[in-house]
């Protein structure tokens, strides 16, 4: 039977990025997974989804200076996507092999008594047992993916096909990232979200400056609406849909369902004497630490937010703990990010939430409109919002942009080191470039603003 300090289940995200931290930390460690590494986040949805928006964004600006109209190759498009995703996945194998992490491509079917039992027929042991298997797309109840006509994001994001209209159910991160691939695809896509507003996890003006420009590029949406059920007839899928306007009938080609995901837990013994959430994620401490000993859990079997930057934070909080000196500080903050065109960021407290608690509190707010970095990449309507407190600290920033990601990384920084507008009035940035208008801002609520009356 082969020992190891360490066996992670999970080659995504947490469970990689734990390997990696515990073997520098001395740890011998051994990872398992059926699919390889990766996991969803490189493989299947975060790589390839920035992967293919971006060469779509090229092909638009090229579409803009060509005299005649420029044809998508969307084989050349799937091939640029999965040499992206091969690329990455070889630089954590390297990694893997010079840090002496060992990996068994297989499925674990059981943990018992640090012993941890391979559908290969093996078994191994661990002093300490991680627990990264992710997470899998809910389906709407009654209508189970079938990769042909009813979509999960993974098959979306791998370009089955060429669609004429589609229809994507939900509007949070997946599906506007989703939409806005196929409109630039050239399809008709219309959006189903049962709420009110897009991205309901953000700040009330990014939802609403979103769904206002999406609506510009031909994105339809019908909010506060419910799908009522799926017919496939004659190669057509009909989407029944129960909207304040009474019912409709969407004709689609196919349909993206992205109303969330559950936990990937099918692993029996000792696993199934986790306590759970009411959603069925396991919950651990403060450590990534379960209700048994030998057992940790990272990433999104570990609980919202199912996100890769908090499954990073997840694994480098547990192996500083298990094998490091346990002085790792969680931010405080966690920058929630869509990536569609345009997109947008919310970092820190939202207006609500400033006045749901109380708080003195300030708003400024920059129109990318006005910035020269903006204009030369494009017609960018976006803007910058920062909350600020009483004494000046920044509380939360939020945003919408065409280049969401020229803007997230500082407002992560700002955020979570609470610097106050004084402090960011005297940081001097770059021209011409998207990251003025966090200057802008400082000297708005300084009262020296320039570019904006």
């Amino acid at each position: 039977m082969d020992e190891y300090d360490v066996v992670v289940v999970g080659a995504g995200p947490g469970g990689y990025l734990s390997a990696i931290r515990l073997a520098k930390l001395g740890a011998h460690v051994l990872v398992v997974d059926k699919e390889g590494i990766g996991g969803e986040c490189l493989n299947y949805a975060c790589i390839p989804s920035k992967t293919l928006l971006n060469y779509l964004l090229a092909w638009e600006y090229a579409s803009k200076v060509s005299e005649s109209p420029v044809e998508i190759d969307i084989d050349r498009l799937r091939e640029i996507r999965n040499a992206v995703v091969k690329e990455l996945v070889g630089g954590v194998e390297y990694l893997f092999k010079r840090l002496g992490i060992h990996f068994k491509n297989a499925k674990v079917d059981r943990i018992e008594g640090h012993k941890v039992y391979l559908d290969d027929g093996s078994m191994v042991r661990g002093e300490y047992v991680v627990l990264a298997t992710g997470s899998r797309p809910r389906n709407l109840p009654g209508v189970p993916f079938d990769g042909e006509w009813v979509w999960s994001s993974r098959v979306a994001l791998s370009l089955p096909r060429r669609v004429n209209t589609l229809c994507v159910v939900g509007a949070g991160a997946a599906g506007l990232e989703i939409a806005s691939i196929y409109r630039l695809l050239g399809s008709e896509v219309y959006v189903v979200e049962i709420l009110d507003r897009v991205a309901p996890f953000m700040d009330i003006d990014v939802s609403k400056r979103l769904r206002g420009l999406l609506g510009r590029k031909g994105i339809h949406f019908l909010l506060n609406s419910r799908v009522n059920g799926i017919n496939i007839r004659d190669s057509r899928v009909n989407v029944s849909v129960s909207s304040p306007g009474g019912e409709v009938t969407l004709g689609c080609d196919a349909v993206v369902v992205t109303i969330g995901r559950l936990p990937n837990i099918d692993i029996v013994g000792d696993v199934e004497y986790l306590r759970r959430d009411e959603h069925g994620f396991i919950q651990v401490d403060d450590h990534q630490a379960t209700n048994i000993d030998y057992i940790y859990a990272v990433g999104d079997v570990a609980g919202p937010p199912l996100l890769a930057h908090k499954a990073y934070w997840d694994a480098i909080v547990l192996s500083e703990y298990l094998f490091g000196d346990g002085g790792v500080d969680r931010p405080r903050v966690i920058p929630f990010v869509i990536y569609s065109y345009p997109g947008g960021f919310s970092i820190g407290l939202t207006e609500d939430d400033a006045s749901e608690r109380s708080l003195d509190f300030f708003v400024d707010v920059y129109p990318l409109a006005g910035l020269g970095g903006a204009k030369i990449s494009g017609k960018d309507m976006g803007f910058v919002k920062i909350i600020r407190g009483a004494d000046g600290r920044i509380l939360g920033i939020h945003g919408v942009s065409n280049k969401v990601s020229e803007l997230v990384g500082i407002a992560s920084v700002l955020t979570e080191l609470g610097v106050g507008v004084g402090e960011l009035g005297r940081v001097m940035f770059p021209h011409p470039t998207y990251s003025e208008a966090y200057w802008e801002l400082a000297g708005s609520a300084l009262g020296r603003g320039l570019h904006i009356v």
